[in-house]
């Protein structure tokens, strides 16, 4: 019987671990979109694993093209300065899919975020257009947006 308590002693406080880190990190397990959902749903994906720091997961996002020029330690450290503390971006709105058979656009709408530098008026929005091809795995950006973060 005591061999039973001690392991219980052991497995309640690990469990408990477990659970207070599943709470905790909650923001950072998002899932990537399925090879069917559409070039907005990639966009949007994008700039909410960037936010949360899923450099791997930017990565996998990118288009094959992008990954033959560019390694993955040399993607992370491009995504790192378009970071804070580095004045970087912050996406408001994601719209006006369009798609060409192969290849797609998505408008996106963003500001720019100066942390630490004083800013006597609001941050004019701005657009761009993202590029996106179709690769097997689904809908993949040809270059790095800094632009494309929550």
């Amino acid at each position: 019987m005591g061999s039973r308590v001690k392991r219980g002693i052991v497995v309640v406080p690990v469990i408990v671990l477990i659970i207070i880190v599943a709470i905790v990190f909650v923001d950072y397990f998002i899932p990537l979109p399925s090879p069917e959902s559409p070039p907005i749903e990639t966009v949007r994906n994008f700039a909410e694993q960037h936010s949360a720091g899923g450099y791997k997961a930017c990565y996998y996002l990118m288009s094959s093209e992008f990954k033959e020029s560019t390694g993955e330690d040399e993607f992370e450290r491009r995504l790192t300065y378009c970071s804070p503390p580095w004045p970087y971006y912050k996406v408001l709105d994601i719209r006006n899919e369009q798609i060409y058979g192969s290849v797609a656009t998505v408008e996106i709408e963003y500001i720019a975020v100066e942390e630490g530098i004083y800013q006597n008026m609001e941050p004019k929005s701005k657009v761009k257009t993202v590029e996106l091809v179709k690769e097997k795995e689904g809908w993949k950006l040809n270059e790095l947006y800094c632009e494309l973060r929550k």
